[in-house]
């Protein structure tokens, strides 16, 4: 945040280390709001006396700098240790360390302070060993300056907590989540939350869950793997209630669980010797718990994803119909009735065909019938497959799940054979099985390699997460077909879950200009706007894709984390009441 001196206090000797601040840049509003916040917060950051906290002497300005004078430390910070001494990282000195840090942490927040940026640089080890925990009660100032000068997420991502992520009010509990980050990275060698980019890093902490410690280092006792699932869970009110809590926690579990089985057995031998008494009960409390958590999860993860195929098909069937519903021929809705007897716009499509047979002279039938047996030119119905919808990319923000529709025979042609190898694809499809149906559209590709089958393919391939081979036979598909909108979003889909962001952008562009009114489209370019903090395009994007279909739910959402973050929380919330009552 700026430069560190190392100085001498002349009045009374003492050797101090005094932080600089850089205020430059500022307009009068920005510069008055981070004066105040800075004195305030480093008053109260002051005001804490504990043998594990740098403290403060004195906070003040010169010019346009900003300067905290405080303790200084002889040391090396956590961050600088750990690379250098591997014994830092052994399971003994790791707890120590988190037990001195969490009693600090607990103090500070008993007197309301909480720390918002633990990380290893701000950790220091002094000669002797003792635990000091820098840059209290000042974090939250100096992100606000370096916000407001670069546009920078708050906080440090990779130790930052899904509420710090979200925008949301911080509590002691978030600083526990960063403590525990902390911990799991010096056990383990790795962060539980590791992504390229921002936008990864984000999604990844909001939606993935951590690995198991013992995954990445056998050797840690395998009830480690439980403390760390609860330290590191997405809501606060789930994790520990306070840092020493934590601490305790996986000390006991540390000390009393039996080890992964890839350890060694004398190290088994070892922990079941010191603690006896301990090793019982959390190996009679974690085998009950993790199969009903277990359980818990397939029961929400299994209701969550119907909801979201059901949505996606409603989307699906929508967009379709925008895209027919002013046709002048009888063919799009004799399609449209095939594929949706029961659509929420049956009665409509049926009225129309009622009124093009009608105007229609007679003697111009056999031309329609011919007409009729290619697909119809537009961006929706010439895609060729009902594929289930995949997985969004990240649920905050969201990208829209929806497949093309597929341009079936009209009543006035016979149906394909039943040997036909798409038809044999689709089939398996509807039914939900995509392992069976991928070698009949590899089949349909072999007999005749059209665009329509390498869609089909690509849908399976997104939907079982094979994002590289459907992207492969989407780009098939463009290059023999390269004027279907939602061909370019779709892949845009599976690029952006792929973390190729700019070529997902391109791709959202081609969607918009080949169908102007996918509504999906825009809420997919929103959200990659969104993910690169550009809010005020995002808004753009989000409102156009609200306009053209106000029932679309993810772009509520989406607009609403967009507004939160450029402060406007009763907009975010209106928009996020909108949602839910949208959402299925």
């Amino acid at each position: 945040m700026g430069v560190v001196y190392r100085a001498v206090d002349p009045a009374i000797g003492r050797t101090v280390a005094i932080k600089t601040i850089p205020l430059g840049g500022l307009d009068d509003a920005q510069n008055s709001e981070l004066r105040t916040r800075l004195l305030r917060e480093s008053q109260a950051g002051g005001q804490l006396s504990h043998p594990n906290i740098v403290a403060v002497y004195d906070v003040s300005e010169q010019g346009d700098i900003a300067y905290i004078v405080m303790e200084y430390v002889v040391g090396r910070t956590l961050e600088q240790a750990a690379a250098l001494d591997q014994s830092v990282r052994s399971l003994p000195e790791v707890l120590r360390i988190v037990h001195d840090c969490a009693g600090a942490l607990d103090y500070a927040h008993s007197h309301g302070v909480v720390h918002r940026d633990i990380k290893p640089a701000n950790i220091m080890l002094q000669a002797e060993g003792t635990v000091k925990i820098a840059d209290f009660g000042i974090a939250k100032s100096a992100q606000l300056s370096a916000l407001t000068q670069s546009s920078v997420v708050l906080g440090s991502p990779h130790y930052m907590a899904p509420e710090q992520w979200k925008g949301e009010v911080v509590t002691g509990r978030t600083d526990q989540f960063a403590l525990a980050t902390v911990a799991f990275a010096l056990l383990t060698g790795r962060r539980p939350f590791e992504g390229d980019t921002t936008a990864t890093q984000a999604a990844k902490v909001l939606y993935e869950e951590p690995p198991a410690v013992t995954s990445l280092n056998p050797a840690l006792p395998v009830a480690l793997d439980e403390v760390f699932l609860r330290a590191l869970a997405k809501s606060p009110a789930a994790r520990y209630q306070t840092c020493l809590q934590f601490a305790n926690v996986l000390r006991e579990a540390a000390v009393g669980a039996p080890t992964a089985p890839h350890a060694s057995a004398s190290a088994s031998a070892s922990a079941s010797a010191s603690a006896p008494a301990l090793m019982a009960a959390p190996a009679r409390r974690f085998n009950w718990i993790l199969p009903v958590l277990i359980l818990a999860l397939l029961i929400v993860a299994g209701v969550g994803f119907w909801l979201y195929q059901r949505n996606g098909a409603e989307q699906v069937e929508i967009t379709y119909w925008t895209s027919i519903k002013d046709s002048k021929t009888a063919a799009p809705f004799q399609e449209y009735l095939q594929r949706y007897p029961d659509g929420q716009f049956a009665d409509l499509a049926r009225a129309q065909l009622s009124t093009v047979n009608n105007r229609q002279p007679q003697s111009t039938a056999p031309e329609t019938a011919r007409e009729t047996t290619r697909p119809v030119k537009t961006a929706e119905t010439k895609s060729p497959t009902s594929v289930a919808p995949p997985k969004t990319l990240d649920k905050a923000p969201q990208l829209p799940p929806e497949r093309p529709p597929v341009a079936l025979p009209t009543p006035k042609q016979p149906p394909p054979p039943a040997v036909d190898p798409f038809v044999q694809a689709e089939n398996l499809v509807k039914i939900g099985d995509f392992e069976g149906a991928l070698p009949y559209f590899s089949k349909a590709i072999a007999v005749h390699p059209d665009y329509r089958s390498y869609f089909g393919r690509a849908g399976v391939y997104q939907h079982m997460g094979r994002l590289d081979q459907a992207i492969e036979d989407y780009t098939q598909g463009i290059r023999q077909n390269p004027d279907i909108g939602m061909a370019y979003h779709e892949r845009a889909i599976c690029l952006a879950r792929a973390n190729r962001e700019d070529r997902a952008l391109v791709d959202f562009n081609k969607a918009i200009e080949l169908t102007p009114n996918l509504a999906i489209a825009w809420n997919g370019r929103g959200a990659i706007f969104l993910h690169r903090a550009l809010y005020r395009r995002a808004i753009s994007d989000f409102d156009q894709a609200i306009r053209i279909n106000p029932g679309l739910f993810m772009a509520y959402k989406n607009r609403a984390d967009a507004k939160r973050a450029l402060g406007d929380v009763a907009g975010a919330n209106t928009d996020l009441n909108q949602a839910r009552r949208l959402q299925p």
